[in-house]
């Protein structure tokens, strides 16, 4: 069965090649949840919900003669939970007269509104990593993240640099080891794009070494928010059922309909592993 009808479309194989690659190229340029956490998929598109196991006996390794003792990292049952892949989806149209000007002309096919729903989507990709939803904990809404107090807006050269520096002190000392990747707002982002020092290094390239999984920005991130977190797929991962695909809805008034969709969820099992700049 072909869910996603493209045999009813009118549109050759170059022809929907060239829609994929204008949604794959743009989804890589904007997604950024998806640059840090490891995924886990994809698992098939009739998978509607993952398990996500939160776990004990989170304890150091034992050292003795014999290995006589020991406890093991086992699932908690009352915290393990169901949570439903959701499915995410932007439409667009394609007109007829453009396929025919570029079959007519031999130019490529105008791509430029199924890059547009692709970057629409990301979008809201990232929201739902980030925020989360109904019964879909996200990293900065999870119940359980650590947090500290970030100093100022970061005004002041060197202020974002002591404050990632205390999140990833307090990750360690919850036993959530990096690499670290750090969320930023456009803002905070923007801020850490100035000379350090005598050195003549921007204080961003600094960062690096702290965040060492990377610095991303995002406009998912509301002003003067951040996150630190770290990419161990003990703390997080990305589950897919379906991942980016466009789908043909049929025609009306002789354009063709569009969608581009995909379904999955952020699984946090640790949020001790996350700690939110406040």
């Amino acid at each position: 069965m072909d869910l996603l009808m493209r045999d009813d479309a009118p549109l050759t194989e170059q022809e929907w090649q060239a829609i994929d690659e204008a949604v794959l190229r743009t989804a890589k340029a904007n997604l950024v949840g998806r640059r840090f956490l490891k995924l886990y998929g994809p698992l098939g598109l009739g998978v509607q919900a993952v398990w996500v196991d939160q776990y004990r006996g989170v304890t150091p390794g034992l050292l003795t003669t014999y290995g006589e003792e020991g406890e093991e990292v086992e699932i908690e049952p009352e915290n393990r939970t169901l949570v439903p892949l959701m499915m995410l989806y932007k439409d667009f149209r394609v007109f007829w007269r453009d396929i025919a000007t570029a079959r007519e002309l031999g130019t490529p096919l105008d791509t430029s509104a199924a890059s547009a729903a692709a970057a629409m989507l990301a979008r809201a990709e990232d929201q739902l990593i980030l925020r989360g939803a109904p019964d879909v904990p996200g990293i900065m809404t999870v119940s359980g993240h650590a947090s500290v107090a970030k100093e100022g807006m970061w005004e002041e050269p060197g202020s974002g640099l002591a404050t990632v520096a205390r999140a990833r002190e307090v990750l360690v000392g919850n036993a959530a080891m990096g690499p670290y990747a750090l969320v930023l707002s456009p803002d905070l982002y923007a801020r850490l794009l100035r000379v350090m020092g005598q050195g003549g290094r921007l204080e961003i390239e600094i960062l690096q070494s702290v965040a060492d999984a990377g610095v991303f920005q995002t406009p998912v991130l509301g002003q003067g928010e951040g996150v630190l977190i770290s990419t161990s797929p003990d703390v997080a991962d990305l589950a897919i059922a379906q991942d980016m695909r466009v789908a043909y809805k049929g025609a009306e008034n002789l354009n063709h309909s569009m969608r581009i969709f995909e379904s999955l969820a952020p699984r946090i099992r640790r949020p001790q592993g996350i700690c939110v700049l406040e």
